[in-house]
């Protein structure tokens, strides 16, 4: 309190921030007395300088004193602004070893360590997610409420996974699981369910709540709103307004990508909790940024006014918020994310499960005829060996009708999930599939927001003009392409956003499929999005392929960047490729001649340099290649060549067939053993 309000015996209200026509300030009132009014007929002007005033009051007409103070000095205001546009930041944030964050996101982090509440609006695609995990790392929480909607919870799991630093442990909420109340660790839960679970959130202060996408709470009487961000509500017995509490947090963000959906009203939940001090009544935000007016109906608060203004108070007071083109020369050209949705319906899980037991099924029907046909080559029983090839193009077949099946009735519901991601993007997005109905119901569903398709019946002279309209029209958010028809010799640059709501097999493919939006004309970074069903054979196949993407754009030094997968299982036969063909074999006589050739020469040493080559390999491959890891034997070779290993000699036909696969995987033992078997010319040929 200012000396002069002690001097004159002022009593001054609590102060509260309000926005007038010279910017926010704080501002506390008191009831003139005697030595106040005897001091302003006396010094008047020189106690306006100091920041009083005199009025009346709107509510009872009654004189009264105001002291008005600045909440911010200019510098400060402006290092604020800097701060929300920062694209670096001095700040040490801890991370995984092995980990790095882009210098955009640490300054993301710096921003939010200097307030309680913090709205994270970077565009999408700029790592919303890892900032909330760093700031969590930073502060040492250990108690973390995460609320998010239900396609990301699985998301989330994920990138706590990766990225947090106190290794603790993560629990993901879902309908009707037993959640009696917080101890130590990350807990997630979605907006549809937060209800039921209200008492337990309250319960006890959490160190961090998050709330991604937050505006699902852009509506100040909604159920979930009232639940997590507080406010009024009717009782249902007295009828009367009741106080509703919000979650109790020490810190809180928010995350969004697009922090007003339609007008500015949507703001005001979300700021007020964030900052209640300085976004204090939702009159006085709605009057000067909603062109709020009294009508006849009540107060109208549909507009918008003194947006400018508005987005100075916002960057000033609680948000951090970059777009793409701000920190482009820090993006990589291609950014891929798995985005793993939970799977909470049990129809939907059971076609989950039914499509991963048909894949293990015909995997080793495949696996194991594959082992018998090595194993009759090396016996050199040609009946044998032609019932083994026979029994794999069999099941090679039975793989490719059967997988084709189950794989649509996945990709058919996985359809509503995928939808209600593609909902929540922005800008223009090129989404990829498989089936036709599949891209018929995603363009359907997207029919409002504008939509374009291209599949294998899209005539020929029709696609260039289908290109155009998505190039050029503002009003057209959505390309829905065929892998195959849409994949290939279409620019799409007027996006920099590519979801697969279906994968192919071959990377190529899925790579050339990127590339629409990835070419000559884009000026922005590419984000790559795979859609999958938790525990579904589709992400499997994404982590394979974004792993085998890299490999190839580190082969032709590429700057991409890609988000490690997984280990994860490596399926034998390509499942979206055509039927195996009846491509002649070679001549089992021939095979023979040449194994047999090989055998005759093999010496003593060269044969037990082959067993302990294989012995060496099936020791590593302790999972028989459950998991792709680059240790031991692939699938196809792992049930032959460990028998092999596992055999107390090798006759020299058994040493020939065996040195075929010392020479595949050649890198994986002592390159002395590689000398013995090969010969010391061969040897410094290959190093």
């Amino acid at each position: 309190m200012d000396v002069a309000a002690e001097q004159y015996g002022l009593k001054f209200s609590k102060p509260k921030i309000v926005m007038t026509k010279f910017g926010e300030r704080e501002v506390c009132n008191a009831e003139p007395t005697e030595e106040f009014w005897s001091a302003w007929r006396e010094k008047k002007d020189e106690l306006k300088r100091a920041g009083f005033g005199v009025s009346k009051s709107f509510d009872d007409g009654k004189w009264q004193v105001s002291l008005w103070a600045q909440t911010m000095s200019r510098e400060d205001r402006l290092a604020a602004s800097d701060a929300s546009r920062a694209t670096d930041a001095a700040v040490n944030v801890p991370v995984p070893e092995g980990m790095e964050l882009m210098p955009f996101q640490r300054a993301g982090i710096a921003y939010a360590l200097k307030r309680e509440g913090t709205l994270i609006g970077d565009e999408m695609g700029l790592g919303k997610t890892i900032q909330a995990i760093g700031f969590a790392n930073s502060i040492s929480a250990r108690g973390i409420l995460v609320v998010a909607p239900a396609s990301l919870l699985l998301n989330w799991r994920n990138e706590i996974k990766r990225w947090q630093t106190l290794d603790l442990p993560i629990f993901v909420i879902r309908p009707g699981k037993v959640f009696t109340g917080k101890t130590e660790g990350w807990y997630i839960i979605n907006y549809d369910i937060v209800s039921r679970y209200e008492a337990q959130l309250k319960a006890t202060p959490w160190d961090l709540a998050v709330f991604d996408e937050c505006q699902y709470m852009k509506t100040r009487s909604a159920q979930r709103t009232l639940t997590l961000l507080g406010g009024t509500r009717k009782d249902k017995t007295t009828k009367e307004r009741v106080k509703v509490d919000p979650v109790p947090a020490a810190r809180k963000l928010m995350l969004t990508g697009t922090p007003i959906m339609n007008r500015p009203a949507e703001l005001f939940p979300i700021l007020h909790h964030l900052d209640p001090k300085r976004w204090s009544t939702w009159s006085g935000f709605a009057k000067r940024y909603c062109g709020g007016v009294m009508t006849r109906n009540g107060f109208d608060a549909s507009g918008a006014s003194n947006l400018d203004e508005l987005n100075a108070r916002l960057r000033e007071t609680v948000m951090v918020r970059r777009l793409k083109a701000d920190v482009l020369t820090e993006l990589p050209a291609k950014r891929r994310q798995i985005v793993t949705l939970d799977v909470d319906d049990e129809s939907v899980a059971a076609i989950v499960r039914r499509e991963v037991e048909v894949f293990e099924r015909t995997e080793a029907a495949i696996a194991a005829a594959s082992a018998e046909m090595q194993r009759a080559e090396a016996e050199g029983d040609e009946v044998k060996y032609k019932d083994a090839v026979a029994k794999l193009k069999a099941a090679q077949g039975i793989a490719f009708t059967e997988m084709a099946l189950v794989r649509h009735e996945t990709a058919v519901a996985k359809l509503p999930t995928v939808i209600e991601h593609l909902k929540q993007t922005t800008g223009k997005v090129l989404v990829f599939a498989w089936h036709k109905d599949v891209v018929d119901g995603i363009c359907e569903a997207m029919r409002d927001e504008g939509v374009v398709s291209i599949t294998g019946e899209t005539q020929n002279e029709k696609r260039q003009p289908i290109v155009e309209q998505f190039q050029k029209d503002e009003n057209i958010r959505f390309f829905v392409g065929n892998i195959k028809a849409a994949g290939v010799g279409l620019t799409l640059t007027a996006s920099s956003h590519v979801v697969f709501a279906e994968l192919d097999w071959t990377p190529s493919s899925v790579s050339q499929a990127e590339d629409r939006a990835h070419r000559i004309g884009q000026r922005e970074s590419v984000l790559v999005q795979h859609i999958v069903l938790d525990g579904s054979l589709d992400a499997k196949m994404a982590k394979l392929i974004v792993q085998k993407q890299k490999i190839i754009d580190n082969a032709l030094d590429a700057k991409v960047a890609i988000s490690e997968p997984e280990v994860t299982d490596m399926p034998l036969v390509p499942l979206e490729r055509p039927a195996p063909t009846e491509k002649q074999p070679v001549a089992f006589n021939e095979r023979r001649a040449k194994l047999d050739a090989i055998a005759a020469t093999l010496t003593p040493d060269q044969i037990e340099a082959i067993h302990e080559a294989l012995r060496t390999l099936a020791a590593m491959d302790t999972d028989r290649a459950r998991s792709l890891n680059g240790m031991g034997f692939s699938k196809l070779d792992t049930m032959f060549g460990c028998e092999l290993a596992e055999r107390t000699r090798l006759t020299p036909r058994q040493a020939a067939a065996g040195m075929k696969l010392a020479r595949k995987y050649r890198r994986q033992y002592p390159t002395e053993l590689y000398g013995r078997i090969f010969g010391q010319e061969e040897l410094q040929e290959a190093s």
